[in-house]
């Protein structure tokens, strides 16, 4: 019976096998899984942003979410903590890994390693980068969980999830040497990428990962040396023998552009900058083709998104703890806006970098020991600086990289020197290879955190279609040339002054000062009546971009119509329309003269077509003014001139005295008429004949007597003054008619 029931329940736990099994044998395995990714997030801490990403972090459940760096410095409301309250954020919102940004050595080395207090201290999940190296010990060195020399961890940090092995490898940019302080970053190096990314792939090719994830910090900018790109990172891992069957996704950085590529079996995704978007890789496992990115617009994402509570009061608690430090107000109502846009301060002169520029110079004076020039790198200014009040915390925003100031003995090579590698770039083009056009309508460079602005007294004038480090055409300090051989004092920031951004013509001995951030809220606060001479935001006359005309270009039908329009008298036209008509010729001699000059000015057809057509809308608009009456002035020249023949002593005083009175006021209004006096109309002037015609009948004779009274005059015959009076009487009455028929004369 025992042996029975024994069977039995043998033969039961069989078939509960048997009808189990092959369920779970053939249950589908999951094969799609999602990534959120960011990068260059630097600091983004002043909205609700980071609360609404965990809200949809948590909605979408990723496998992984990863950073492609510099996401703790940036705004001062990171700044101002050294990444701490941001590492919080990030902390919450539940970052698995992230690679080491340039932007990371910011705060120092030591913060970046956890040394010292900042974003090092307190992040929980793990910064990657396989290729920045200690120099003495050629040990890699990683933040936080992943320490630099610890023989228990790996160059890579190993996530397993879901039953999956995903190896993630980070990698930083060499350009880190010239992105951030030298003084971060001593005692480190950086290893090609390829090479130190392909060794931590292979390190786990045994262990049959089912995919592999690269954080990077590289980007995709031309001006990048190629190698130290992620598009030559991703081609040369799908082609290379030792990766190309890998299934590998590249979360990268630095950039700060949008990319979502394929390269054989590598996908390479970046975001943007500061949160626009939000990064979402969908991997799928049993068709790697499939695997695909996409960007999602944070404001649409928004829509559907409330911020998370926790990250929200995290983002509250920073903000508070750095308003009450940032809210100084320095310059109250300002009207000017300064123009501190990345695509700007990286090409071309802009006003901030001017006003910045002078805020050095203006503490060398204070500090007694004045500079001959300054200098800042566009690369350091991060913000604008909008009208209204001006605070503490903008400058910081302005200024967030804690550098200082530094002054410098330089020689006139060395400005050389530095001007030439400022405007290394070459000139942007668009797809069909013309050139690329700023908003001044000159040619753009390639943007360049190295761009150098300058202050007020320097004339750099450069040829951008020279080859580089021959384009400076015309370098003045003062309005005059710089001596080569001859030493300067050069202001500008520490980061700068040590060879910082690949300016190694420059280093030696300095004198130190303040951080730039307080140099220039001091400045702003002591000049901010004086603001208003920045007015212009895109400003060009310190560095000056010389100019080419565009082989090809026609000027006969524009300098057919100058010809023409040369005739055109102003006095023939309405003021307005003739001022319309003096700017579009002048606008277009000027554009004629420098084709003809051949000045290097990027001149194409169409500007050139450009001009002639608003040259000829102006002068098709010139309304011609309504003409001007014909007066005749005449009939009172000659009465003036007649004047000699009356003779003071032949009339009494009285009446000649008003006689003279008239002649004058006469002459006076002959006098307005001829100075263009528009009052003086042919009214006035017959008024004035009149009354000369009038006070000349007034005359009385010296010898004349007065009238008789006629009641004491016998009763018969004639009055004595008859004979006097009846001529005088006759002339005036002459008068009168000859007036009243030249008027009508002048009426027909």
């Amino acid at each position: 019976m025992n042996r029975l029931r024994k069977f039995t329940s043998v033969l039961v736990v069989a078939l509960m096998f048997v009808l189990v099994t092959p369920t779970a044998i053939h249950a589908e395995k999951q094969t799609e899984y999602s990534i959120i990714h960011t990068n260059d997030m630097h600091g983004r801490m002043d909205s609700d942003k980071l609360a609404r990403l965990k809200t949809f972090k948590d909605v979408t459940k990723p496998l992984l979410m990863l950073d492609g760096g510099d996401a703790m410095q940036g705004l001062p409301v990171s700044n101002f903590s050294k990444g701490a309250d941001m590492a919080k954020v990030m902390n919450e919102i539940g970052y698995d890994a992230m690679a080491v940004g340039n932007h990371e050595f910011d705060f120092g080395q030591a913060v970046a390693v956890g040394e010292e207090e900042g974003f090092g201290k307190v992040l929980n999940f793990p910064l990657l980068s396989s290729n920045t190296r200690k120099k003495d010990t050629n040990h890699a060195i990683f933040k936080e969980s992943i320490l630099f020399g610890d023989e228990k961890t790996a160059q890579s940090h190993i996530v397993e999830r879901d039953g999956l092995v995903i190896p993630i490898v980070g990698a930083t940019t060499p350009e880190t040497i010239t992105k951030t302080h030298p003084n971060n970053i001593e005692g480190l190096y950086w290893e090609n990428p390829l090479e130190s990314v392909t060794r931590e792939l292979l390190k786990y090719k045994d262990k049959n990962p089912d995919f592999y994830v690269v954080v990077t910090h590289l980007g995709t900018d031309k001006e990048t040396p190629e190698a130290w790109r992620s598009d030559y990172l991703a081609q040369k891992l799908s082609t290379q023998e030792s990766t190309k069957d890998m299934k590998i996704v590249i979360v990268d950085g630095h950039s700060h552009s949008e990319e979502n590529e394929k390269h054989g079996n590598v996908l390479l995704v970046q975001t943007g900058e500061h949160l626009n978007n939000v990064g979402v890789v969908t991997v799928n496992l049993s068709d790697w083709t499939k695997t695909e990115g996409k960007l999602i617009k944070f404001d649409d994402l928004v829509k559907n998104h409330e911020p998370d509570a926790k990250v929200l009061e995290l983002l509250g608690q920073a903000n508070d703890n750095f308003k009450a430090y940032g809210s100084k107000v320095l310059v109250k109502d300002n009207t000017v806006e300064f123009n501190g846009v990345r695509d700007f301060v990286r090409t071309r002169e802009t006003n901030l970098g001017n006003l910045i520029a002078d805020s050095l110079i203006d503490y060398s004076v204070s500090a007694k020991n004045k500079a001959d020039l300054a200098v800042v790198n566009g690369g350091g200014i991060r913000s604008n600086l909008k009208a209204g009040d001006v605070t503490l915390g903008d400058v910081i925003s302005v200024l967030p990289f804690g550098n200082i100031y530094s002054l410098i003995d330089v020689t006139g090579q060395n400005i050389y020197d530095m001007f030439e590698h400022s405007l290394r770039t070459d000139v942007q083009t668009n797809d069909d290879g013309s050139y690329k056009l700023d908003s001044n309508g000159k040619m753009q460079l390639g943007a360049n955190g190295g761009f150098l602005h300058v202050s007020e007294g320097v004339k750099l004038t450069f040829d951008p279609l020279k080859p580089a480090g021959s384009r400076i055409t015309e370098l003045l300090i003062d309005n005059k040339p710089v001596d080569k051989s001859a030493h300067y004092k050069l202001a500008t920031n520490d980061f700068l002054a040590v060879g910082g951004d690949g300016y190694t013509m420059l280093g030696g001995a300095r004198t130190e000062g303040p951080s730039l951030d307080t140099v220039f809220a001091n400045y702003l606060e002591a000049n901010k009546s004086n603001l208003s001479k920045y007015a212009d935001d895109t400003v060009q006359t310190r560095v000056i971009m010389k100019d080419v005309v565009e082989e090809g270009v026609k000027v006969d039908a524009l300098k057919a119509l100058l010809a023409k329009a040369e005739f055109i008298a102003k006095e023939d036209y309405t003021e307005a329309s003739y001022t319309v008509f003096k700017e579009a010729f002048d606008e277009a001699q000027a554009l004629l003269n420098k084709v003809e000059a051949n000045t290097r000015i990027l001149i194409t057809q169409e500007i050139v077509d450009a001009a002639t057509t608003k040259l000829q809308t102006a002068m098709d608009a010139l309304e011609k003014v309504a003409p001007k009456p014909v007066i005749n002035t005449k009939s009172l020249e000659a009465l003036i001139a007649e004047a000699s023949k009356y003779s003071k002593d032949a009339y009494t005083e009285a009446s000649f005295t008003v006689y003279q009175k008239t002649l004058a006021e006469a002459e006076a209004i002959l006098k307005r008429f001829a100075d263009g006096d528009a009052s003086v109309d042919q009214l006035v002037i017959d008024e004035a004949g009149q009354n000369i015609l009038n006070a000349i009948a007034a005359l009385v004779k010296a010898e004349e007597k007065k009238p008789v009274d006629k009641d004491s005059l016998p009763a018969t015959g004639m009055n004595p003054s008859n004979g006097i009076l009846i001529p005088l009487a006759l002339v005036a009455a002459g008068g009168v008619v000859v007036i009243a028929s030249r008027k009508k004369k002048n009426d027909k």
